[in-house]
């Protein structure tokens, strides 16, 4: 459901309601904005179907770089647009194969984030006692550059940007039943209050087990969520467990 007419008229040039596929301009306006602007409700209820992934796609590829600045107001921010855009994304039995895919690279996305920072922290317990090195912190936790900036994508590229490996395995993925929209909605909300339960925690306390907390669960959910109802189960092995 539409906002009413007066809300939409309202919303100034940083809340654009659109994505045009393949225009290298818009995707680099997309990503500056979302580094620096909230979403708006109003916003992401006028989005397309398409613009809702195309942008997704987007903060896909910027949330590695995002994460591991350990800026708690870009991690907030990212999180409030990834849980926007996943909330605006169609039920699974409305979507393409190359949708899917989209929403699936973010889960994948999430595991190797999540598994990279597991062993960082492994690495850093067994060499707490090591002298210290030049290196310590630099972790590539996806094999892309760390710079929050740095998308990695080429304008030239095809929006979805997923190899043909994952296309496959997002289509041979079981599908489950997605009539029980309310169901979904509901999880999803659940999901999200836990999350900004450990988000409100971290900002009284910006220290770095506070902000390392706030990144697991933000990557937890987003695991949980396209596992769980997007149909991609295979990435549910990955979740994180941790103890309240």
């Amino acid at each position: 459901m539409l906002p009413p007419a007066t809300t939409i008229a309202n919303l100034d040039e940083s809340h654009p309601i659109s994505l045009p596929p393949r225009v290298g301009a818009a995707r680099k306006e997309w990503r500056r904005l979302v580094m620096s602007v909230d979403p708006h409700m109003a916003q992401l209820a006028c989005m397309d179907p398409g613009s809702v992934l195309g942008v997704l796609n987007i903060v896909a590829r910027m949330i590695s770089g995002v994460l591991q600045s350990e800026n708690t107001k870009q991690i907030r921010r990212i999180s409030a647009w990834t849980w926007g855009l996943l909330g605006k994304c169609p039920e699974l039995g409305e979507m393409r194969t190359e949708d899917v895919g989209e929403v699936r690279d973010l889960g994948k996305r999430a595991v190797t984030i999540s598994r990279k920072m597991r062993e960082a922290a492994h690495n850093l317990d067994v060499e707490e006692d090591a002298p210290d090195s030049d290196d310590e912190g630099e972790i590539d936790w996806d094999g892309a550059p760390s710079s929050v900036n740095s998308e990695s994508d080429q304008e030239q590229e095809p929006e979805a940007g997923i190899a043909d490996g994952d296309m496959k395995d997002a289509q041979d993925t079981p599908m489950p039943d997605t009539t029980g929209s309310d169901v979904l909605e509901a999880a999803k909300a659940q999901l999200q209050a836990q999350y900004l339960d450990t988000a409100e925690e971290a900002s009284a306390s910006d220290d770095f087990e506070s902000i390392q907390k706030q990144t697991f669960v933000l990557l937890d959910m987003i695991i949980t969520i396209v596992g769980e109802f997007f149909g991609q189960r295979d990435l549910l092995v990955e979740r994180e467990v941790w103890s309240s």
